[in-house]
């Protein structure tokens, strides 16, 4: 069943594709510095810290020390979780950039992995917001034809390739991407952790877009175009501090963008999705949830995005019993249906091992469904072939292997809310996991 229901989700959404008329990405556009994680890299870093003997329970809100992000690093390995975190200080980035380094640069950024990996497909316009467009971020961009970013010339407002359109030179920020493979073994005084899956920990040093400072021209320009957008895929405030130098505060930030998107949202007729990212400040993240939630139709997340989220609504139980369970579905559909009942949200997605799920208030299933299959497609291809450019690409990713089944995948209907769970493909050794949740989330948004 499931086997022909991919199929035919994956033609009906190549099809949809082609009927929307553009899509904007922003405000979170940067490099990654891409590193595969060892065992013998690892040894190397704990050898300057030998009064590390055990891991902690929880990571950092954020990094302070070169101490607080290999132990963070170490948290996520162990857990076979995906964690995201803010580095304060040039002090840290420098160690990082000293001992850890990078095995190649690429485009970073949620606004830009998703503008990049949607840009194979059928979409007749992307339009993503990088700011500042430098030309060495400029030259990470694919060179397509449906892939824009707003610029001026002859002092009118047009869309140029970022590559034509680049106004400085260097690089002002690095996100590291450290890698890991599953079975990854850590030693620690007798004591063996071992990686339970492929993941990723990213440890962000963004001096320059820590504000996200949505430039003066793009808010002017965006609504002079004669270009017709109809979706707006939002992320970025996970690379926000609590406080800055100069005496502001995240909400000072956030109180902006907010009323901007709400701005864009009601002048252009547009359908909002804000991908989550993993927030490491329990105040951002309620900022947030306060001044975000009721500007945006859908939220996307991941599994341990969302036990923290259901934490900060006071589900402090049930995220404990997510997480020491290994989140089963029921207890995720618990929690899906407490987001929705407290939240203005429409529509949630919510991606993790093995399942997709979407909960939503509209009676759209068919849609959802379609809508999940057709990104874990996306997501499969992606990690058996680290890329996919063409419809026959994404045919190999129908070969990827279903998971077990566990009787709570469908369709159902709770309480005024409707249900979908697919299960997804899983590849054992993914050529690539990072920018996953990115073409999940916004294909699945897409589509929905």
């Amino acid at each position: 069943m499931w086997e022909e229901l991919y199929r035919e989700a994956l033609e009906e959404g190549w099809k949809k594709l082609q009927r929307i008329p553009g899509v904007i990405t922003g405000f979170h556009s940067t490099i990654d510095g891409l590193k595969r994680v060892e065992e013998d890299l690892l040894k190397r870093l704990l050898e300057q810290f030998p009064h590390i003997k055990s891991i902690p329970s929880e990571p950092t809100s954020v990094i302070r020390s070169p101490e607080d992000l290999l132990v963070d690093l170490l948290i996520s390995i162990r857990e076979g979780l995906a964690y995201q975190r803010m580095i304060e200080n040039e002090e840290t980035f420098r160690w990082t950039l000293e001992n850890i380094g990078y095995d190649q640069l690429r485009l970073g950024g949620t606004s830009a992995n998703m503008a990049s990996l949607l840009s194979p497909l059928p979409l007749s316009k992307i339009l993503v917001y990088a700011n500042p467009l430098t030309k060495e971020l400029a030259e990470l961009f694919p060179e397509r034809k449906n892939l824009f970013v707003l610029t001026r010339e002859n002092d009118k407002p047009v869309l140029r390739s970022p590559r034509k359109a680049w106004k400085d030179q260097g690089i002002f920020a690095i996100h590291w991407i450290l890698e890991y493979n599953k079975g990854l073994k850590i030693e620690l005084d007798g004591t063996t952790y071992e990686s339970p899956r492929a993941n990723r920990f990213i440890a962000a040093w963004n001096p320059v877009n820590c504000r996200l400072r949505v430039s003066e021209e793009f808010k002017r320009d965006i609504f002079l175009i004669p270009d017709k957008f109809t979706h707006f895929l939002v992320s970025g405030f996970h690379i926000l501090l609590e406080r800055y130098p100069e005496g502001k505060t995240c909400e000072d930030f956030i109180v902006p963008v907010a009323e901007f998107v709400s701005q864009m949202k009601e002048r252009l007729g547009l359908k909002v999705h804000y991908e989550f990212a993993s927030i490491g400040s329990s105040l951002i993240r309620s900022l947030v949830v306060k001044h975000i939630f009721p500007v945006i139709d859908s939220l996307g997340l991941n599994e341990i995005e969302f036990a923290t989220l259901l934490s900060d609504f006071g589900e402090q139980d049930l995220a404990k019993e997510l997480k020491d369970t290994r989140f089963p579905i029921v207890k995720l559909v618990d929690g899906l249906l407490k987001i929705m009942e407290r939240t203005p949200l429409k529509r949630i997605q919510l991606h993790t091992l093995g399942h997709y799920i979407s909960i939503t208030r509209e009676k759209n299933e068919r849609n959802e469904r379609t809508a999940l299959l057709f990104s874990a497609i996306l997501a499969a291809t992606r990690s058996l072939l680290g890329r996919y450019e063409t419809l026959e690409d994404l045919e190999k990713g129908l070969g990827v292997p279903t998971i077990t089944l566990t009787g709570y995948e469908g369709i159902k209907n709770i309480d005024n809310f409707s249900l979908v769970i697919v299960p997804t493909k899983v590849v054992q050794s993914p050529k690539l996991t990072v920018g996953l949740g990115d073409i999940i989330s916004s294909s699945g948004f897409l589509l929905s």
